[in-house]
């Protein structure tokens, strides 16, 4: 057997040169991690009805509620650290930072503080009246066009969105939105979204404030009525979304 011959009865690896070593492919980052636990209050009685989302890495999308004896489970969540948000009506918002590697499931414990529940007044304070001066002049010339809302309309309803106080309202849809909270459509498209007189274009209501902050929130569901500075004739039928924030 001359030599030609001989090469081609030799394995494939003893051909190739010694300098290439085969590349060896990254393992794709694992996404059916859970994360499980349970919420209590400062004395250890577990809470429902508990929002648990995840907030980083952004697009995660997952969101959940704690059962009635303070339980929640989240699936799908990928590798690496992420931040989780838990919220509810009455206790102090909490964001905590937790590694999802190793194990499938991971399990935490976490504690909310109660937020002193405020007392109702029947008159609204002087220096709040002023902050929310223009919000009170609408709602007097242009009630009859419009929903109006103060910071205790939104605590009394118990809303965990902006949003929900937009629910049962006749032409707008709400739908789960891929972040967090619910999308607004009125008769189909997107409201204008004013904070505190400046516009915020392309951007979710339940997105960018959380019921807690607003003062004052009002609800044009068409052109008629909307004050002139807040008016885009472009979008006629979309209606607009005017916030008071606390903060202003």
């Amino acid at each position: 057997m001359n030599l030609t011959a001989s090469l081609l009865y030799l394995p494939a690896f003893a051909l190739a040169s010694p300098s290439v070593v085969p590349s060896v492919l990254p393992e794709p980052r694992r996404t059916d991690h859970e994360l499980a636990g349970i919420v209590t209050d400062i004395s250890s009685i577990p809470i429902p009805a508990v929002e648990v989302s995840i907030i980083k890495p952004l697009g995660t999308g997952r969101r959940v509620l704690t059962a009635k004896d303070g339980h929640f489970i989240m699936a799908g969540l990928p590798d690496g650290v992420v931040l989780v948000r838990f919220r509810r009506l009455g206790y102090e918002v909490r964001e905590v930072e937790i590694r999802m590697s190793g194990e499938k499931r991971t399990s935490m414990d976490v504690v909310l503080k109660p937020v002193p529940e405020e007392l109702d007044s029947m008159t609204v304070r002087a220096e709040e009246q002023d902050a929310l001066r223009e919000f009170y002049e609408h709602k007097a010339m242009r009630g009859s066009y419009a929903k109006f809302y103060t910071a205790e309309d939104i605590r009394k309803r118990g809303a965990l969105y902006p949003s929900d106080m937009f629910r049962n309202i006749p032409g707008v849809t709400l739908a789960a939105s891929s972040f967090t909270g619910a999308t607004v459509r009125i008769r189909g498209c997107q409201p204008m979204l004013w904070i505190d007189g400046q516009r915020v274009p392309n951007s979710e209501l339940d997105d960018v404030v959380s019921p807690t902050d607003i003062a004052g929130l009002e609800f044009y569901s068409s052109m008629a009525g909307t004050p002139a500075q807040y008016m885009d004739r472009t979008t006629r039928a979309c209606g607009t979304i005017v916030v008071w924030t606390k903060n202003r």
